[in-house]
């Protein structure tokens, strides 16, 4: 009886192609718009928890803004880290972990007629070693340097591809701004990360990017990678106690900087992770629910045309239980069919999404299958009332009804 329940829900659907379609239009919409949000926060959530640990278990981020006493943001403009910040929190810490003070900035690169936007990153000494930045033509910055703030740099994969159009970069000068550098090496290709694309990077002496681009002692961040066998919560407290020092906040005065680790960091992307999909399941509630509403009205449409065709089942022997499961079936059918169709444009939209913002593609098989479970929910639930209006009709006078 199921199986006869489903062939005749499926030759009703295949009868009325475009009143069916706009009917699961708003399902199909609904479900899209929530695969393809959730697979894209899952990629870049991936992508999030991905570098935070290349970065290494032991890394500790350190970044202007003010906190309460509890660790929560206070939504406030903090005082701009600083190299007097810097420099005695590297000699307190030089016994336990490697220190590097990071300014970031955007501009131009020039080479001749050509020109790149890219993202100018001023480094301190141990860059290296805490950022993992790889070169794969030339050679790394020298201590000396970076120490001395000497006109040298390294330059992302695509930004020399961009400026020197296939040819060597080494030893060539570009243009930042009202300064110049000769390039000694090329990073090694990393594609887009947390803070967009290191391949439109130019690193060069933190010295070199204060004093001739930025003209300003301001930070980034700070980061602190700490040693094997040292305790990270030491460190950190180490590391708050001097800034609050340097940064002459005393008592129970809020901090205005922030000191993180990277579990914390993997926290936080999974807590907004958290928030994101609950805001999704939200928006999917009320698709579904307008799309249910759909569903529920056309099948109160069916019913009322296949009147005289529940009269004579009825007439032969059809239950009204079987008239209930015959609607019921066909409402559902119906909400699967629009979630499914959802669940496939859903996934191509993710998947071009991905692409094109360089993102794994992480669809969520239990989210997806959840979903599909969801939808037929929403036809059971909003095709029993046309149903049970199907299995209360008099056979009598369903059959007098033209």
């Amino acid at each position: 009886m199921l199986l006869q329940n489903i062939i005749l829900a499926l030759a009703s659907i295949a009868r009325h192609k475009l009143r069916s379609l706009l009917t699961l239009l708003g399902v199909i919409i609904g479900v899209a718009a929530v695969i393809a949000m959730l697979t894209v926060g899952n990629g870049a959530r991936d992508r999030i928890t991905g570098e935070v640990a290349e970065l290494g278990g032991n890394l500790i981020s350190v970044w202007a803004q003010y906190v309460t006493g509890d660790g929560s943001f206070v939504p406030r403009q903090a005082p701009a880290l600083r190299m007097r910040d810097f420099e005695p929190l590297m000699r307190n810490l030089r016994d336990s972990a490697d220190v590097i003070a990071i300014s970031e900035t955007s501009g131009q690169a020039i080479f001749g007629p050509r020109s790149a936007d890219v993202t100018i990153i001023g480094v301190s000494e141990a860059y290296a070693v805490i950022r993992n930045w790889r070169v794969t033509e030339g050679r790394p910055l020298e201590r000396w340097e970076i120490a001395s703030g000497a006109g040298v740099c390294l330059i992302g994969a695509q930004a020399a591809k961009t400026l020197f159009a296939g040819e060597s970069p080494l030893r060539a000068r570009i243009r930042i701004g009202p300064a110049a550098c000769t390039v000694v090496g090329v990073l090694a290709s990393r594609g887009a990360t947390l803070g967009g694309s290191e391949d439109k990077t130019v690193l060069l002496p933190l010295e070199n990017l204060q004093a001739r681009i930025e003209g300003s002692r301001n930070l980034s961040s700070i980061l602190i990678m700490v040693r094997e066998g040292v305790s990270a919560g030491e460190v950190m407290s180490r590391a708050k106690e001097s800034l609050r020092l340097t940064r002459r906040i005393v008592g129970d005065q809020n901090d205005d900087f922030m000191v993180e680790d990277n579990a914390e960091l993997i926290r936080h992307a999974s807590r907004l992770a958290g928030i994101l999909t609950a805001f999704l399941g939200s928006v999917a509630g009320i698709s579904l629910l307008v799309g249910g509403i759909g569903i529920m009205n056309i099948m109160l449409v069916s019913v009322a045309e296949r009147t005289r065709e529940i009269g004579v089942r009825m007439a032969i022997g059809a239950r009204p239980s079987d008239i209930l499961l015959q609607f019921i079936v066909e409402a559902s059918a119906m909400a699967l069919l629009g979630g499914a169709i959802g669940i496939g444009l859903g996934l191509l939209i993710a998947f071009i999404t991905t692409a094109l913002i360089d993102l794994p593609f992480a669809p969520d098989a239990v989210s997806i299958a959840a979903i599909a479970l969801l939808s037929m929910l929403i036809g059971l639930v909003f095709g029993f009332f046309p149903a049970l209006r199907g299995a209360r009709l008099d056979p009598i006078e369903a059959l007098r009804h033209e």
